[in-house]
């Protein structure tokens, strides 16, 4: 779990630091490379979801994770992703 609701009201910027944070476990813990991750929406367009998804899309794509894609949570799998950040209490890291 990257975000398991410990913040009840997170922000964009919490959301990237999760992925920030995340990231480093899975290098240097779990021993990916390079971990993807993605943010979890209501659909794999960049456009879609709320202004809080749109924001936080925004953030990622500026970030120095490996921002690889926005993903429809009924669509995506394991094998897509090492990492996947979401609104609180939805995040998780695999």
């Amino acid at each position: 779990m990257i975000d398991a609701g410990a913040n009840i009201e997170p922000t964009p910027e919490h959301l990237v630091g999760y992925a920030v944070m995340g990231s480093i476990y899975a290098k240097e813990v779990m021993g990916y490379a390079n971990p993807r991750v993605g943010l979890v929406s209501i659909g794999a367009e960049a456009g879609k979801g709320n202004e809080f998804t749109k924001d936080t899309f925004k953030l990622l794509t500026a970030s120095k994770v490996n921002f690889v894609a926005t993903l429809k949570a009924t669509r995506f799998s394991i094998n897509q992703l090492k990492l996947s950040c979401a609104m609180a209490l939805s995040a998780m890291s695999f």
